[in-house]
């Protein structure tokens, strides 16, 4: 039996990300990147596999996690289009500071919906980075546009 030295650290991320609102599935895609596992192109090479070190969606910059999810050119613009409709404005300095950047003082309701939208970005981002590659992405979002674009918000 392995004891720990020191008692476990409960991190204020922590119960905003393990929501019953949100699938644990989506969620632990955001618990990946808050604790450095992501098995983004960086980690891999760490690793020793050979993968081209390339930025999945924009193609552009080396693949880390904060490019993929926050700096990339397409992360940015889903970010700067989903900050349209938010009350509130989000932190990019990491990943879990745009969490913690929906975590305000409202109802739970309110804070459940604006968590479980943050955490799904997170996860549609790697969604199509692993699945269907930028073309289709674009696609999808283009679509989602539209459709959002013919709701009625009043």
């Amino acid at each position: 039996i392995r004891v720990r030295p020191y008692p476990r650290q409960i991190l204020p991320w922590s119960k905003l990300l393990w929501i019953n609102s949100v699938l644990p599935s989506r969620s632990f895609i955001l618990w990946w990147i808050a604790y450095g596992k992501m098995p983004t192109n960086d980690r891999l090479r760490s690793r020793g596999c050979v993968v081209v070190s390339m930025c999945a969606l924009c193609g552009k910059a080396y693949e880390t996690a904060d490019n993929l999810f926050l700096t990339c050119s397409f992360a940015s613009n889903l970010w700067q289009w989903l900050q349209s409709f938010l009350p509130c404005l989000l932190d990019f300095t990491s990943c879990i500071a745009v969490l913690l950047s929906v975590n305000r003082p409202c109802s739970s309701q309110v804070k459940d919906v604006l968590i479980s939208i943050v955490v799904h970005v997170f996860w549609a981002i790697w969604w199509c980075r692993t699945t269907l590659g930028s073309e289709m992405f674009i696609l999808l979002w283009g679509r989602l546009l539209l459709c959002w674009s013919m709701l009625p918000l009043s």
